[in-house]
């Protein structure tokens, strides 16, 4: 995997950076989201349903609410044509969601298809939210 990302990074307008770290099962989320604050878009694995560790982390999920940073997830299995056609937002309306979106705006702009999926929504009373996540399409 790591030479089939620097392929293909070499050359590029860009600078891809490999990182391989070492964390037991219940540190791993903290140290990838230590990292992920310092980068434009973090490129992760989804966590393998086989493995039998799974249950344990949350790099994923932890990443997208948590990092501030756009996170593109890469599916274990099927055909990955047409990476940033289809996205979904994982929005709350908290910093982190915030500063994503804006950073991921170049991505968003140019999909075909943007979802948005509102975690952890505001209670009917709160009349602050009257839309869910209408304020992210303003």
């Amino acid at each position: 995997m790591k030479s089939a990302f620097e392929a293909a990074s070499r050359g590029r307008a860009f600078v891809g950076e490999w990182r391989d770290d070492e964390a037991d099962a219940f540190g791993v989320a903290d140290r990838v989201l230590q990292c992920a604050r310092a980068v434009d878009l973090v490129v992760a694995a989804q966590t393998d349903p086989q493995w039998a560790g799974s249950d344990s982390l949350d790099v994923a999920d932890r990443l997208a609410m948590e990092s501030g940073r756009p996170v593109l997830i890469v599916p274990n299995t099927g055909a990955h044509a047409g990476v940033g056609d289809k996205v979904l937002v994982a929005w709350n309306a908290r910093r982190e969601a915030v500063r994503a979106v804006f950073d991921a705006l170049p991505i968003l702009q140019r999909a075909k298809e943007v979802k948005v999926g509102w975690i952890n929504p505001p209670s009917e009373h709160d009349v602050a939210q009257d839309i869910p996540a209408a304020d992210i399409c303003a």
